[in-house]
């Protein structure tokens, strides 16, 4: 997978920050959670970060997750979005 875009934008004063994150369905039904990119930059900010997915397991379904952070203390978060790897 590449040229992946993931974008996490702060729309609330509320001392928390949003992140989002690139979780893959491997070939075993395994979950293999990428890294978290957060935006500490506060209300009314917007970050997008390109990146790529590559894993020898092979991906059968990518899904991004997003969340609201205190520090490093995930809150809540909630799917956004999931899509099936159509060459599977």
């Amino acid at each position: 997978m590449d040229n992946l875009k993931l974008t996490a934008k702060d729309t609330a004063s509320d001392g928390h920050h949003p992140a989002v994150m690139l979780a893959t369905l491997r070939a075993d039904g395994s979950r293999k959670e990428w890294p978290w990119h957060h935006n500490y930059d506060g209300n009314g900010t917007s970050h997008t970060w390109t990146t790529y997915a590559n894993d020898t397991a092979g991906i059968r379904n990518a899904t991004i997750e997003v969340a609201n952070f205190e520090g490093s203390t995930y809150l809540v978060g909630c799917m956004a979005g999931s899509l099936n790897n159509p060459n599977w």
